[in-house]
């Protein structure tokens, strides 16, 4: 299974490499399907959806033990000529992160704040 540390933009050494498109949600299609990584203490797992009216759902949670210690609810939208990646985690309020740059391999948001 595909490691959550892929999805920490591994591609960042390719970026200056891939031409500037459009930053579609197709753009991030490969990030679909079930994602998982583990240590000693803890295991994450996250789902995300397929792009489907210009956005991607995701869902993640972190497991200790036998217990559910954290889950978020994603979604990930085209918001004119940038991707919105909105995070809803658990016990925390809402936060939407824009995109600065978006590549074949991963994209990069930026803070609210």
């Amino acid at each position: 299974m595909r490691s959550l540390l892929v999805i920490a933009f591994a591609a960042f050494g390719c970026l200056a490499f891939v031409p500037r498109l459009s930053n579609t949600i197709e753009r991030v299609q490969w990030l679909a399907g079930c994602w998982e990584a583990k240590d000693a203490r803890r295991s994450v797992y996250e789902q995300w959806t397929v792009p489907h009216a210009h956005s991607m759902l995701g869902t993640g949670r972190t497991i200790r033990g036998d217990s559910l210690v954290e889950y978020e609810l994603t979604v990930l939208r085209e918001r004119a000529e940038r991707l919105a990646y909105e995070a809803h985690p658990s016990g925390r309020a809402s936060t939407t992160f824009l995109s600065t740059l978006v590549s074949v391999g991963g994209d990069i948001r930026e803070s609210p704040a």
